[in-house]
């Protein structure tokens, strides 16, 4: 990491490197939600002691936000397109168990 001058915050880098992840992050959610690729998705925990967003990283924050935002709307629709095939499957009579054979020698 380069070292920080008057006009770079000393947390910049640290901001650099966890939107760097978080954009990571969203690619790898989105090819998974397009079933591009497999992609397990934990839970994200924020890291402390990073301070306040440098005000030069925040446009770039909030277009990692958007994104999210669009990928949560793509999952919620397709959770509710599942959740129809589900309903539908569920109305589908089970089939009845019948003899196929008759014993006539028996």
């Amino acid at each position: 990491m380069a070292e920080s001058t008057d006009s770079t915050p000393p947390n910049h880098g640290a901001w650099v490197a966890l939107l760097d992840e978080l954009e990571a992050s969203l690619g790898e959610a989105a090819l998974g939600a397009s079933g591009a690729a497999d992609s397990a998705v934990s839970a994200w925990t924020p890291p402390s002691g990073l301070g306040p967003i440098p005000a030069d990283l925040v446009e770039r924050a909030r277009d990692i936000l958007g994104g999210q935002r669009e990928l949560i709307s793509e999952l919620q629709g397709e959770r509710r397109a599942v959740g129809e095939q589900l309903a539908a499957l569920r109305q589908v009579p089970a089939p009845q168990a019948h003899a196929v054979y008759l014993d006539i020698t028996g």
